[in-house]
């Protein structure tokens, strides 16, 4: 979780507060993807964070729950009950 915590204060640091909203989901999950299949190829670090890529999939992947769960964007609204 601190990675996530790193990179969502980059982030807010050069995007300003709460712009990642403004993206549809879809953004953030191609997003999520490009990290991980750089991640997987061996390219561990993100140039543009200096971070792991791992944490910048992950800090997407969280985005896209979080607008799925909201509604937002093109994200359906999903029931947070079972």
């Amino acid at each position: 979780m601190r990675g996530v915590a790193f990179i969502v204060a980059i982030g807010l640091e050069k995007h300003g507060r709460d712009t990642w909203r403004d993206l549809p989901i879809e953004t953030h999950m191609d997003c999520a993807l490009s990290h991980l299949a750089h991640w997987n190829t061996g390219q561990k670090v993100d140039p543009d964070t200096g971070h792991s890529h791992l944490w910048n999939a992950a800090t997407r992947v969280l985005f896209c729950v979080e607008l799925e769960m909201r509604g937002s964007n093109s994200g359906e609204g999903v029931s947070q009950t079972r």
